[in-house]
């Protein structure tokens, strides 16, 4: 089991706005249920981008941008429970470091599903 970047590679130079695609390896990709959800559901998860973080270590909850919070923001988790797997951002160039985590349908961190890229804002 696996979860990547598809886009961009690590080391990558791009121009903003970026599009990241997440993609995944022997494990579902699946909406959170509608509704409050009691129980995650064995074997399926969603994709959380990092902004300029690390991976969380597993079972921990992944946090949630702040209301009113920039997406985007250095520290900043973007939930896609939805079931996406992609987005696009306009970044401020540099250096940035991100983080694609799956997280069950009640936001934890699942194990040995996480990848960290670097890439390289012109």
């Amino acid at each position: 089991m696996r979860a990547y970047f598809v886009e961009p590679k690590n080391g990558a130079t791009v121009k903003s706005p970026v599009k990241f695609v997440f993609g995944s390896d022997q494990f579902q990709i699946s909406p959170v249920p509608p509704g409050e959800v009691k129980e995650a559901r064995a074997g399926m998860g969603h994709y959380h981008l990092g902004v300029d973080t690390d991976c969380l270590p597993p079972g921990t909850p992944i946090p949630k941008a702040e209301a009113g919070a920039a997406p985007g923001q250095a520290g900043s988790w973007i939930h896609f429970g939805t079931g996406s797997d992609n987005i696009e951002m306009s970044l401020t160039p540099g250096p940035h470091k991100f983080s694609v985590e799956v997280g069950d349908d009640l936001h934890h961190a699942v194990a040995g599903l996480c990848e960290t890229i670097q890439i390289n804002v012109e």
